[in-house]
């Protein structure tokens, strides 16, 4: 069963503060609220105590923002019965880094903003807060986060019938086909009920197509990939959960899905999901999953990951290279073509 949790938060604003050249309070706003929670590269974090140092307003904020940070629950995955979501949170960790930074910086530093909800108001003054003010949630951002607690207690059935309360009373068109984003997710990651949740996301799609848009790059990927499963009854995908209850025994089962599904979202869930049952990071990872398979249209998919690896990570193209050029003169046809466009991709981009 596999992860889907969604994140809000709000915190008061102040008027936006003016400033020109790269070190300006506008400047470091995002500097600031991606120190929160991890650590930034050596010359941005020079930057940003230079500025701190400097600013008595923004080191103010970000002093207030550490404590609210510290504040805010930060549980880890709880174990439900589902190795996956676990093993593959390190491989996961590094893609959600750019766009958990980005989205921090847009909710956590939003300024000259002024909520109103229940009756209930946040005033502020000069960029200082006068008095203490509770932070009001909507409605709808409060069933979110009632439902991410309840998921991470591991109490999926609670959840579940959280969203399904909140559908019930909900007018707004976009917060429903939102809730119903949530409830395919869960119905993914927290029950495997493949049908169910694809079900769920083809009426988000037609019903909601603004919400849909707006959705992310991983939503729309899982949705072909269960797309791709339904031709099968979604066969495949109960196969790789049972390949990770297996550990390394699982991997000749994930082969045969990449040998059966060549080129396709399917082939490449089951490499990321081998990918983390062996040990090792990034390419070395990779490198001690080849020597686990034996399927030659799984390992020639293999080889066309880590020649592209090598080419743009390691900066390595002879090597990438002769990785690939092997793939592309091998006789699988679908391995060979995709081994051609990557070939062709990699070049253009070195012109």
């Amino acid at each position: 069963m596999r992860s889907c949790l969604s994140v809000f938060g709000v915190i008061k604003g102040r008027p936006r503060r003016k400033g020109s050249g790269m070190n300006s309070c506008r400047d470091m706003e995002g500097l600031i609220a991606a120190s929160l929670y991890e650590p930034l590269e050596p010359a941005e974090e020079q930057r940003l105590q230079a500025h701190l140092a400097s600013c008595t307003t923004c080191a103010e904020e970000h002093g207030q923002l550490l404590s609210l940070v510290a504040a805010i629950p930060n549980e880890p995955a709880v174990f439900t019965g589902d190795l996956r979501p676990i093993l593959r949170e390190n491989l996961a960790r590094e893609r959600r880094h750019t766009a958990w930074s980005f989205w921090l910086g847009r909710f956590l530093v939003t300024t000259a903003f002024l909520m109103c909800s229940g009756g209930f108001y946040l005033y502020l003054t000069d960029g200082t807060i006068d008095k203490p003010t509770d932070v009001v949630a909507s409605h709808f951002d409060q069933t979110l986060s009632d439902v991410q607690a309840l998921v991470q207690s591991g109490d999926t059935v609670a959840a579940r019938n959280r969203l399904e309360a909140s559908l019930a009373e909900v007018t707004d068109s976009a917060e429903k086909g939102k809730l119903q984003l949530e409830m395919a997710d869960l119905e993914y990651g927290g029950f495997a009920r493949y049908e169910m949740s694809y079900n769920i996301y083809k009426e988000v799609r037609a019903d909601y197509p603004d919400v849909w848009a707006a959705s992310s790059g991983a939503t729309k990927e899982r949705f072909d990939l269960l797309t791709e499963a339904r031709d099968a009854q979604f066969q495949p995908l109960y196969d790789m959960d049972a390949a990770v209850a297996q550990g390394e025994q699982g991997i000749g089962t994930l082969e045969k899905i990449m040998a059966k599904y060549p080129g396709r979202t399917l082939a490449s869930e089951a490499l990321t999901t081998m990918a983390s049952l062996v040990e090792g990071e990034g390419l070395g990872r990779l490198e001690n999953l080849k020597a686990h398979c034996t399927n030659p249209i799984a390992v020639a998919q293999l080889d066309i990951r880590l020649g592209e690896g090598y080419w743009k990570e390691q900066h390595d193209p002879d090597r990438g290279r002769a990785l690939l050029e092997g793939v592309a003169s091998g006789p699988h046809e679908i391995p060979a073509k995709m081994a051609n466009e990557t070939l062709a991709r990699l070049e253009q981009g070195d012109r």
